[in-house]
């Protein structure tokens, strides 16, 4: 039986590759989903997060910017066809005080998906989320939780820099689970989101068994990027697609090679699954690590089915190219604009960069 993320990866590749190979010249059907990345702002500091580091310094420089505003993003909303998936990141976008007001208004037409660190998840939101959950996969609500967690007690908060964050995200988790069991409801799905880096490689495993205690839906490794351009946040690199992320030290293979392995086989017997992204092979993991990863081994279907829309509404297929600004130009102007197209052109003919490498949204052909 097909998991839920499997099932919705097959959906974007099919609704990508139509476009993809019948018009040549870039064209796309409507975004099959739009994250919103509401904020940069962030209450933690991870040690890793492109976001946060970039934000700092975008803070030191004075600069100043006017995030969208709760009328902004629904008049967006608006502009998307019912079965667009709306994501809600950041940044921490609890942090947003009018978030669940979006929340509701989006959950009107369309599924919906929350990333958050769960710090900041007041128990009185998180039993309306669960209220608000889908019935099915393809109904109306919020389908599924992003929730991030980098290591287990004193280690997760070294990690993102703030002390007792470990217990608050716990707290959430909990919260979550309890209240979907109360309600006797699989929705939302909640996700548990785990970076690999050198501070965490080794403790994978304690990690996942701390999910499985919890019954937690996923567990979703993600390989670092190490690539610092994020949603423009920082000045424009017109060649950062040509630039290989910095190198990787401090990780044991072997080592990495054995958690790894203990995923797969316990994930295959537990009711939580385990995913990697981007979706690879534990060999392609490990040599990802090693710095020796083969980018003709990838491809990147996303300019064609999802599009990310920044804090203070500029456009992109992935984290560094804006397309254009949704407060001068509506959705579908920039969606199948020339800027647009032509990046869709570029990278079905040259295939995914070497910038790309560590990008949570390539896919593996092999």
């Amino acid at each position: 039986m097909l998991s839920i993320p499997r099932l919705y990866q097959l959906l974007t590749q099919v609704y990508a590759a139509i476009p993809e190979h019948l018009f040549r010249g870039g064209y796309a059907f409507p975004p099959l989903r739009v994250a919103f990345i509401l904020t940069h702002r962030c209450n933690l500091k991870c040690r890793f997060c492109m976001v946060w580091s970039s934000y700092q310094k975008e803070r030191k420089k004075g600069i100043k910017r006017q995030e969208l505003s709760l009328e902004e993003v629904k008049g967006l909303i608006d502009q998307l066809p019912g079965y667009s998936v709306i994501t809600f990141t950041g940044g921490e976008p609890f942090l947003r005080k009018d978030l669940m007001t979006m929340l509701r208004f989006a959950t009107k037409r369309h599924r919906c998906h929350i990333v958050t660190n769960g710090t900041l998840c007041r128990e009185e939101e998180i039993e309306e989320i669960v209220a608000r959950c889908v019935s099915s996969i393809w109904g109306k609500g919020v389908l599924s939780v992003g929730i991030s967690i980098e290591a287990v007690g004193e280690v997760h908060d070294k990690i993102v820099g703030v002390p007792g964050s470990f217990d608050k995200t716990l707290k959430a988790i909990k919260s979550f689970q309890h209240e979907k069991s109360k309600r006797g409801s699989r929705y939302p799905l909640v996700d548990l989101k785990i970076t690999i880096g050198d501070y965490n490689f080794a403790s994978l495993r304690e990690l996942y068994d701390l999910a499985v205690d919890l019954k937690v839906d996923l567990c979703s490794f993600q390989v670092l990027n190490t690539q610092s351009s994020s949603y423009g946040i920082e000045d424009k690199n017109p060649i950062a697609h040509l630039t290989p992320p910095k190198p990787f030290t401090h990780i044991e293979p072997e080592l990495l090679r054995e958690q790894l392995r203990f995923l797969v086989e316990r994930s295959a017997k537990a009711f939580t699954r385990v995913r990697f992204n981007p979706n690879m092979p534990l060999s392609e993991v490990v040599n990802y690590y090693l710095n020796r990863v083969d980018m003709s081994k990838f491809t990147c279907h996303t300019p064609w089915h999802t599009m990310h829309i920044g804090p203070y509404g500029e456009a992109y297929p992935c984290f560094s190219y804006p397309m254009g600004n949704v407060r001068e130009k509506k959705v579908s102007e920039i969606w199948n604009g020339e800027t647009y197209k032509g990046f869709r052109r570029k990278l079905r003919e040259e295939g995914v960069f070497p910038g790309c490498a560590g990008c949570c949204i390539m896919e593996y052909k092999g």
